[in-house]
Order: C-alpha cells, then structure tokens, then sequence
C-alpha cells in the first residue's frame, strides 16, 4: 500500500499488510539518543552514580564524548545519593564486645509487618530473635502481633531448659525508645531473675 499526500499524487510512505495491520516501512533509526554538552553530574547519575575515575576512562577512551568530567577527584563527592549510600546504619542493638557474651545468653528480638499479603498460613507478622554470640536466627511467623508476647516468652524460657543456658537482656536503651521491643521484657526479666 502507498500513502500520498492530498493534493499531490506524491507518495510519502509504503505499508506492508501484516496480520490484518498495516507497518508503515520507515528508515532504521538507532535506540542509542545523542545529546551535546552533557555534564559530568548528570552523566553520573544517568549511569547510575558511577565513580568519577570510571567516567573519566570512559571519556578518555573516547566511549563517551563531549562530557566535561574533572580530571581530579575533589574529595567527598558533591551527589546527595551519593552521600547517603555512604553513610553507615546505627544498629542500637549491637553491643562492641561479642566474647563477653557465651551463646544464647543476650537475645535480640524483633517484629516486622503487617505484611502487604498473608503467608500461606494466614500470617502477617515476622517475628525474628538473633543470638548476640553466634548470630544464629529464628523466626516465626504470627497471625496477629499480640502473639509475640507468649511466643517470646517461651522462646526464653526454653533456653534455659534445653540448653542450660541464663538469657540475658539488652537494657542499654529504656523501653520506650525501643518500639520494636516487646512491652512484655519486664516479664521477662522477672522470669530470668527467678532462675
């Protein structure tokens, strides 16, 4: 098929009949875009926050033109994301000393959810306890959040039993900084006092 102008007989375009649908034939274009001028910031963040030497390779084996990269790193980088990523997580929770500590006896507990979907079990709570010494990890799986209180409490009182081992509690923080911790550490503080 042909497609002309109006008035003109002229034919500006041809197009194939393919599966009921007519594809007009155009000239191949490439994917790639080309810009002029670019600067070194936004290429940076266009090739995701890649490091100013990888960008000055690029621009010195000719992978990449017409970018003004600095030739000399200037120290900290100037990118805000950049900045964040390299800033490190505070984890309250984590003591300096792990050999004070013998397996099993400073336990950290914490809850996440509710989740967006259900397990297959009807759960939407995670409740996670990690061993300070060993960074062994148990978790388990909760239908409301309330369940953690007695899941916790014989998870303590478990230890003692099968392992021979005395929990100790992290109270480097008060409680109530600590909303992910359980109302009920009162509780088990008295439980490990009465052993």
């Amino acid at each position: 098929m042909f497609v002309s102008r109006e008035g003109s007989h002229q034919v500006v375009a041809t197009a194939d009949l393919v599966d009921g649908l007519y594809g007009l034939q155009t000239a191949h274009r490439s994917a790639n875009t080309a810009t002029s001028g670019c600067n070194g910031v936004d290429l940076h963040a266009q090739l995701g926050h890649a490091p100013a030497d990888v960008l000055r390779k690029m621009v010195a084996t000719n992978m990449i033109k017409d970018v003004k990269v600095p030739l000399t790193s200037s120290g900290s980088s100037a990118c805000r994301g950049c900045q964040q990523g390299k800033w490190s997580k505070n984890h309250s929770y984590a003591t300096k000393d792990k050999s004070s500590y013998d397996t099993f006896e400073l336990l950290h507990f914490d809850i996440c959810g509710p989740m967006e979907m259900n397990s297959l079990g009807g759960s939407k709570y995670l409740l996670l306890i990690v061993d300070e010494a060993s960074g062994c990890m148990k978790g388990s799986c909760l239908s409301v959040k309330s369940e953690s209180e007695n899941y916790t409490t014989r998870y303590v009182t478990m230890v003692p039993a099968q392992l021979g081992k005395k929990v100790k509690f992290d109270t480097t923080k008060p409680a109530s900084s600590q909303p992910t911790r359980f109302n009920c550490s009162t509780k088990m503080k008295a439980l490990s006092n009465k052993r």
